[in-house]
């Protein structure tokens, strides 16, 4: 995956720093979060149309600053994001588990579960709708990711703490960040940058803090933005390959081999969202009935008749 370029997104941020704000977002981390603050900032701009503020509590009170949200100055926020990692929360016991140490792993489902509690309680103590993440994998020196076994042990332990945080956390009404799947999406080493975490206790490079910026964004918009609710699809060369009135339903092209493969996988990734409740519809200059048999007859479709909520196909333009 070819990580992003953060320079169009910095001059942006440069441009409306100047702006008037959309309210303020304050971030809690327990890492040092300033460098989301470009991407931030420019992804709730193009969403709401106005960019923020964004402030940040000092580095790594997270425990401090949901017990006593006034002193950190978060019941003055209009947003509220909540970041944490396990190997900064959990220092001690943390490192612990890695040498074996036996009442470590007690220790931090402890601590993840009051964590969750925590975010809870701060739930209940200020207005702000809240944004808060799960733990990535724990990453830094002497954790050997290479080795299978180790990053299996690494994997297991974050997916446990996290279930407990969730225990903890119940079911307060906050909106979750998947800090954990940006991580696995982009590669456990490739989103850790060693030279910054040392100097300035800022874990990620400069791409990555990008992503999580406007993953941070998106999970704000998302409260106020309606999702896609219908996708209209063409037919020849879109759900098939080829023409369907030019060359015949025998020769379109949906199968397990390329190039029909690839119509057959778009086809898979459209029936998910369907399953996601995504209404599907036709819209297709088209003889009707050639469309018709093409669904029943062309060896490799995946959608079905059924899995079509509307369709318009004649021979019209497409906008009438």
């Amino acid at each position: 995956m070819q990580p992003p370029d953060p320079r169009p997104i910095q001059r942006q941020w440069r441009t409306l720093r100047a702006q008037p704000t959309a309210g303020e977002v304050m971030v809690v981390a327990s890492f040092t979060a300033n460098p989301i603050e470009p991407a931030l900032v420019v992804g709730l701009d193009q969403a709401v149309g106005t960019p923020p503020l964004v402030t940040f509590a000092d580095y790594n009170q997270v425990f401090q600053a949901c017990l006593e949200p006034t002193r950190y100055g978060l019941d003055r926020a209009d947003q509220v994001v909540v970041l944490w990692r396990i190997e900064d929360v959990f220092e001690r016991d943390f490192h612990n588990w890695t040498i074996g140490d036996t009442g470590s792993l007690d220790a931090l489902h402890t601590s993840a579960r009051s964590l969750g509690q925590a975010v809870a309680a701060l739930a209940d103590k200020v207005a702000a709708p809240i944004v808060v993440s799960d733990a990535p994998v724990p990453v830094g020196y002497g954790l050997d990711h290479r080795d299978p076994r180790e990053l299996g042990d690494l994997m297991a332990l974050t997916s446990a703490l996290n279930r407990s945080f969730d225990d903890g956390l119940g079911d307060v009404s906050v909106d979750r960040l998947g800090l954990h799947a940006l991580q696995s999406a982009h590669g456990t080493l490739n989103t850790f940058d060693r030279r910054n975490w040392l100097m300035q206790r800022q874990p990620y490079p400069s791409w990555f803090t990008f992503t999580v910026g406007s993953a941070v964004a998106a999970t704000i918009a998302a409260r106020t933005r309606v999702p896609p609710k219908v996708i209209v699809l063409d037919c020849d060369n879109t759900i098939w390959g080829g023409v369907a009135a030019d060359e015949g339903v025998g020769a379109l092209q949906c199968s397990d081999a390329f190039p029909g493969f690839s119509y057959r996988s778009f086809q898979f990734a459209a029936r998910r969202l369907k399953h996601r409740g995504v209404l599907l519809a036709l819209a297709s200059k088209n003889d009707p009935d050639t469309v018709t048999q093409a669904f029943r007859e062309v060896d490799g479709m995946v959608l079905t008749d059924d899995d079509i909520a509307g369709r318009r196909v004649s021979w019209r333009p497409k906008p009438d």
